[in-house]
């Protein structure tokens, strides 16, 4: 199980297939309380603090780093933002990061990641990677327009001594009911016999539960508040109109 909490619903990139390119973030933020609330929770569990938001754009991410200390937390991001020395050492802390990228020059990068510095992208690498003791990840969004730069990513990330997670696209569920298509979309070999979202928990900034995280934070009508078994999580997404729908159609293999 993975447990994936929003940080902050906001984000400076407007990336090709997001969500976020097409609406604007309400730039909501986490309180401490919440992530307090949520590390003790699910402590035990893997806890990614990133869904459609930037999570480096927390006000105060130092404060997240103090709380998930000794908990099995990711953070995922392209790091293209001016970060500052406390910062880096906040994303240093967790267990898990994964540098997010799309191309090996400005150019290309810019093709998927709309609005990225690359140049501060790579910057910021070079300041969170050295002697780094936990796990990092370099995430590749592979499509058609950067298949020939894979080779000097994977160089990459073997230099830095680090895992390589390449990653073919995809868009939301409201797009593929709506029909929708885009010719970076990816074709995955599908290994998956059921829909592994059942088994995600992503809660909203606000501590609400999402219905899934190929979805643009469908409620569930459940919140923290609720203190809800993980039995009774996975039963409110199943009686959701959206989730019927993309099990009776098997959108869902476009993700796993």
């Amino acid at each position: 199980m993975l447990v994936i909490p929003e940080l902050v619903d906001d984000c400076r990139l407007r990336c090709q297939l997001c969500w976020n390119a097409k609406r604007k973030p309400s730039g909501e933020v986490m309180p401490l309380s919440l992530v307090d609330r949520i590390v003790n929770v699910y402590r035990r569990h893997w806890i990614a603090w990133y869904n459609w938001g930037d999570p480096v754009l927390h006000p105060d991410l130092g404060g997240v780093a103090d709380r998930i200390k000794n908990t099995k937390s990711i953070i995922s991001s392209t790091f293209s933002s001016s970060l500052s020395n406390a910062q880096i050492d906040a994303i240093r802390s967790f267990r898990t990061v994964i540098y997010s990228i799309s191309g090996m020059t400005a150019k290309t990068a810019g093709i998927y990641h709309r609005g990225i510095d690359y140049n501060i992208s790579r910057k910021n690498l070079a300041r969170i990677s050295p002697g780094l003791a936990n796990r990092l990840v370099i995430r590749w969004l592979c499509h058609p327009e950067n298949e020939h730069e894979l080779e000097q990513c994977r160089r990459m990330a073997n230099d830095l001594n680090a895992s390589l997670d390449v990653v073919e696209m995809t868009f939301s569920v409201e797009d593929q009911l709506a029909g929708a298509d885009h010719n970076m979309l990816g074709h995955r070999k599908q290994t998956a016999r059921t829909c592994l979202a059942l088994d995600r928990i992503p809660i909203s900034v606000q501590g609400e539960y999402l219905l899934c995280c190929h979805t643009r934070n469908v409620l569930t009508g459940l919140t923290i508040d609720d203190e809800p078994s993980l039995e009774d999580i996975k039963q409110a997404k199943l009686k959701h109109p959206l989730c019927q729908q993309c099990r009776d159609r098997d959108l869902w293999r476009m993700y796993f």
